[in-house]
C-alpha cells in the first residue's frame, strides 16, 4: 500500500467518524472531527486514546468510553456476520474473516484458527499480544490447541500495525518452526496470513518459506492445492 493510498483511507475514515460525532453532537461532528485529525494520525488512534485526552479535545468522559467501545463493537459484528462455524476454505474468505479479529488493534496479535476436516472453523483463538512490530510466538502453543480442538487443519494470522505487507525474517522462521513442529501430529498448516489494514498477505503463495517446506507432508494436500489455487497473487485488498 503506498502513502497516497494510506491517506485516502484515513481521510474516508475519519468522514465515518464525523459522522459518529455528529450524532453524538448534533452540529458539532465536523469541528470535532477535525479536532481530533489533527490530534491524531488515524481513527484506530483515537479509539485507543486514553480519556483525559479526548477530554482536553472538548469531549466528554461519556463520549471517550463510546469511542472506546467501537472497536470492540465493530469486531463483533464483523465475527458475527460469519455465523458459528464458517466454512474458510479460501485464502480470501479466511482474510476476511481474520481482518475483522484485527480491527482497531495498535499492537501486534497471534491468532489461530482451528479448522475441521471440511475446513470449517472449530475455534479462532488469540495466542499471543505484543508491541507495534513484533509478536511473541511459541509453536507448543499452536500444537496444545491442535491437540485440544481435534483439528484437521490450521491457519495461523498475525497483524502488521504498520501496514507493511513485507513479511519479516522471523514471520519467516516461525512459519518454518511451525511447519516443522506439525509434521508429527499429521495436522496440516494451510497458511500464514498477515493483516495489514485492508490488505491480507499469503506467505504461502508468496513462497515464504520455500516451497520445500509447504510440500512437505503433511501440509502438501488437497486443501492445500484447491487453497493455493484459489489465490491469484500473494496479496490482495478486502473487499
Amino acid at each position: 500500500m503506498n502513502l497516497q493510498d494510506s491517506h485516502r483511507r484515513a481521510q474516508n475514515a475519519f468522514s465515518s467518524l464525523e459522522e459518529v460525532l455528529e450524532t453524538l453532537h448534533p452540529g458539532q461532528g465536523e469541528r470535532l472531527a477535525r479536532l481530533l485529525r489533527d490530534r491524531f494520525l488515524t481513527p484506530a488512534a483515537v479509539f485507543e486514546a486514553d480519556s483525559d485526552v479526548l477530554e482536553q479535545l472538548g469531549l466528554s468522559a461519556r463520549d471517550a468510553l463510546f469511542l472506546r467501545l467501537v472497536p470492540a463493537l465493530a469486531r463483533y459484528t464483523g465475527r458475527e456476520s460469519f455465523g458459528k462455524s464458517p466454512r474458510l476454505d479460501t485464502a480470501e474468505r479466511a482474510g476476511a474473516f481474520l481482518e475483522t479479529r484485527f480491527i482497531g488493534k495498535r499492537l501486534e496479535q497471534f491468532y489461530l484458527l482451528c479448522l475441521d476436516s471440511n475446513l470449517r472453523l472449530i475455534q479462532s483463538i488469540l495466542l499471543e499480544r505484543g508491541t507495534t512490530d513484533r509478536a511473541p510466538f511459541y509453536p507448543r502453543h499452536v500444537l496444545r490447541e491442535a491437540v485440544r480442538t481435534h483439528a484437521a487443519y490450521l491457519i495461523v494470522s498475525h497483524n502488521h500495525p504498520n501496514n507493511s505487507i513485507v513479511p519479516s525474517n522471523v514471520d519467516v522462521s516461525c512459519t518454518v518452526e511451525l511447519l516443522d513442529a506439525l509434521a508429527p501430529l499429521s495436522v496440516a498448516l494451510i497458511d500464514h496470513l498477515i493483516v495489514a489494514d485492508k490488505t491480507i498477505v499469503s506467505l504461502r503463495a508468496l513462497g515464504k518459506p520455500a516451497p520445500m517446506y509447504w510440500n512437505h507432508p503433511p501440509h502438501r494436500c488437497a486443501a492445500s492445492d484447491r487453497w493455493l489455487a484459489g489465490i491469484a497473487d500473494w496479496h490482495w485488498e478486502i473487499r
